[in-house]
């Protein structure tokens, strides 16, 4: 088994989604290490079948391997476990990249462990069941680092883990390098809309909210791939809408970030039902940032302080209803007065200070070992 395109890759991740529909922090970090090391990469992902299959991203070559069984099943897992490992042995990379706990089973079956193991622990261990908690501390002797993309979920995952004595970095899910920061869009230009783009899972991300009738006022736009347990009725609502809320689609990373600029907000809501989307670090909210389109969060910690750091958007009181229709309404009224300003210049601040993925790799940078290529 190999992975498509030459040379052979050096630094390989296996990862638990098809890449180039969101989630950009599965492109960052290993394009950096490769810029980092100088050496080939390419990366292992599951087959998706919502997602097309594409042969690279961003340069990186892409290897989905195939699956008779729903990937999110437990049969699924297994069985993409042991193609993965059995590939990763094949290949015998200097560095692996293991990204999320979905695919930490891999370690417990390689053959020889590489020089480097960086395990990116970008959803909380606690999500994926009770086993995985005891996969981690299994797989904690071959992990030489470990990066979070948020500050609460390091603290408790390090801890339950038994990752003590493994260096460990906070880099935030920002999207862009400082020299890409995308050119302001002035604000004449901007449609007025305010845009949601991520998973449209009405018990997961609060969808029934933006579907409740008293929002037809409000131009929304929304974008992303329709999933959770009632995904075939959860489709025919958002086809059948006729207000100024529409559904556009589920759009590629790409296509996405080429419009973003134009919108007036970005809404960035997850249901805290459990304690991995309470801790949320959503790409959608770094994206919107560095488009420099102000976000509407709910108050997860990361967002909230974020935002009260650098006055770049607006924080709802809950995740209720009505602290999103009053949200809205802010936004609306702010729109082209000196208060809209003041956040998008705050998203530029961000961006420039913080919220650029050089700033976070470079918290990355002082752990990664020299290594003997």
């Amino acid at each position: 088994m190999r992975v498509v395109g030459e040379p052979r890759p050096k630094i390989v991740q296996v990862s638990d989604i098809s890449i180039g529909f969101g989630n950009g922090d599965a492109l960052s970090l290993i394009g950096s290490l490769r810029d980092h090391y100088g050496l080939p990469a390419a990366i292992v992902e599951p087959d998706q079948p919502e997602k097309p299959v594409r042969e690279e991203a961003q340069g990186i070559p892409l290897k989905r391997i195939p699956s008779a069984i729903h990937l999110r099943s437990a049969a699924g897992r297994v069985e993409y476990i042991r193609q993965a490992a059995e590939l990763i042995n094949a290949i015998s990379p200097s560095v692996l990249v293991i990204r999320c706990s979905w695919t930490v089973p891999v370690l417990l079956k390689l053959k020889r462990k590489p020089q480097l193991v960086l395990y990116h622990c970008v959803e909380s261990v606690a999500h994926y069941g009770a086993a995985d908690l005891l996969f981690n501390r299994l797989a904690a002797p071959m992990i030489d680092i470990v990066v979070f993309p948020e500050e609460n979920r390091a603290a408790i995952d390090a801890e339950r883990c038994e990752f003590r004595r493994i260096p460990i970095a906070i880099a935030y899910n920002c999207p862009v390098r400082l020299a890409e920061a995308q050119t302001l869009v002035a604000e004449p230009i901007r449609n007025g809309k305010i845009l949601y783009a991520g998973a449209l899972d009405r018990d997961a991300n609060c969808l029934d909210h933006f579907l409740d009738p008293r929002l037809d006022s409000l131009p929304i736009d929304l974008y992303g791939h329709v999933g959770g347990a009632d995904a075939a009725q959860t489709r025919l609502r958002l086809q059948s809408l006729r207000g100024n809320v529409s559904y556009m689609g589920y759009w590629p990373t790409e296509k996405l970030a080429a419009v973003r600029p134009y919108y007036a907000f970005s809404s960035v809501m997850w249901n805290p039902s459990n304690e991995n989307q309470l801790y949320a670090c959503p790409h959608k909210f770094f994206e919107s940032i560095a488009s420099f389109v102000p976000p509407i969060c709910a108050p997860h910690p990361q967002c909230k302080t974020l935002i009260e750091r650098y006055r770049c958007g607006i924080v709802m009181r809950d995740w209720s209803f009505g602290a999103f229709q009053e949200a809205l309404a802010e936004a609306k009224g702010k729109f082209r007065t000196a208060d809209y300003e003041s956040m998008v210049e705050g998203c530029r601040t961000a961006v420039l200070e913080e919220l650029n993925w050089d700033r976070q790799f470079a918290r990355v940078r002082p752990l990664l070992p020299s290594l003997n290529v």
